[in-house]
């Protein structure tokens, strides 16, 4: 068996995660809630969690071509620069995550990653422009123009906006989004 691939989404209050062939057909899935207690558990949670929808698939690690992980926040190859409800920074999920479980990782915004899914899997199949918002702990906007991803390290924080200078405190760090 290969050809697997492994989505996990990093909510500000649930971690979720599932298991398709190479076709995107959704094979397995798993839900637990964020349970954030610092960076290497946190990474060893995803990596857990990573593992239960392949165990639930009848799959083994080396079944799997990769992960895909999105957060709330912004990110730069394997590291997390800032997230907006999680305590990370600066960190290097990708390499924590390894560490637990061997498998290539791709990390990406959340709102991000989930227009791409919608470019490729649902309701943006065929379309060159569209907004993905998401809402849940907080809001994002994922942004396809001319076909491509409108990625970076801020492009999706929608909810990041700041709107009144020196208004209420954001989880961000900011005031006034």
């Amino acid at each position: 068996m290969s050809g697997f691939f492994i989505g996990i989404d990093v909510g500000g209050t649930n971690l979720k995660a599932g298991l398709t062939d190479e076709t995107g057909r959704l094979l397995a899935a798993a839900r637990r809630p964020l349970d954030f207690r610092g960076a290497e558990t946190f990474a060893a949670d995803l990596a857990d969690l990573a593992a239960e929808v392949l165990s639930t698939a009848g799959a083994a690690p080396g079944d799997a071509e990769g992960v895909g992980i999105g957060l709330p926040g912004a990110v730069s190859g394997g590291e997390v620069l800032y997230t907006t409800n999680i305590p990370l920074e600066r960190t290097d999920l990708a390499a924590l995550f390894r560490r637990r479980l061997d498998l290539p990782v791709l990390l990406g915004n959340d709102a991000d990653c989930a227009a791409v899914g919608e470019y490729f899997q649902g309701a943006g199949r065929g379309l060159r422009d569209f907004v993905v918002l998401t809402l849940g702990t907080g809001l994002g906007a994922g942004i396809i123009l001319d076909g491509r991803l409108r990625g970076g390290e801020s492009s999706s924080e929608a909810g990041h906006m700041v709107l009144h200078a020196g208004g209420e405190p954001c989880p961000c760090g900011r005031r006034g989004c």
